[in-house]
């Protein structure tokens, strides 16, 4: 039996409730607002981070992603301070994962995601349900992508990018940094660093 505690208690550990399989056992969820600890959430306890240390045998799950605070993730995951060792990932169990691909720790994908041979997740990823991820698609840290999302071959993602949920994405493309895709939109060009763009085609906001 694996054992595991989600962070934070918000929408993304709420919906990896469902990649839970048989072996797995959720203890609780973490999270820092004083108000989420006074009560459950749908039957599960709420702490403070003090359940990393009470709990030292379960795996974490840090699911921290908001449209307003994607671009600190990756400060507030590390704020956490446990070794990578304690991370664990979740794939649901309808997910199409081809064996010619890497996924990383603390990664997270839902129902319906299909991942083709020679994607490279790196660590800390989420994907909504049923995104698709094409041939050689890489995914560097930190990364949020929405559902219904296609990412066509060759594309890379870079480190803490946030993709908003039925993008597309055309062959070949780099999307830098801390860059922000708004929903629904189609990108056709290379995208910089912390650009924030959203449309058909995909433009500057």
């Amino acid at each position: 039996m694996k054992e595991w505690l989600f962070f934070p208690a918000g929408a993304n550990a709420i919906e990896a409730l469902t990649c839970l399989g048989a072996q797995d056992r959720l203890l609780g969820f973490v999270d820092d607002a004083a108000d989420k600890q006074s009560s459950p959430l749908l039957g599960y306890p709420v702490w403070g981070r003090e359940a990393l240390e009470i709990y030292p045998q379960a795996q974490v799950l840090a699911v921290q992603a908001s449209p307003n605070s994607f671009r600190q993730r990756q400060k507030i995951v590390e704020s956490l301070a446990i070794p990578p060792a304690r991370y664990g990932t979740l794939i649901h169990p309808t997910a199409q994962v081809s064996p010619h691909s890497h996924i990383g720790h603390n990664c997270l994908l839902m129902a319906g995601v299909v991942i083709m041979p020679g994607v490279h997740l790196g660590n800390h990823i989420i994907v909504l349900p049923y995104t698709v991820l094409h041939h050689d698609v890489l995914v560097e840290d930190y990364t949020w992508i929405g559902s219904h999302c296609v990412v066509a071959g060759g594309v890379r993602l870079g480190r803490q990018v946030w993709l908003g949920s039925g993008s597309r994405i055309l062959q070949n493309r780099t999307i830098g940094a801390d860059a922000m895709i708004g929903l629904g939109s189609n990108v056709i060009d290379d995208m910089p660093q912390g650009a924030t763009v959203a449309g058909n085609p995909a433009k500057g906001l």
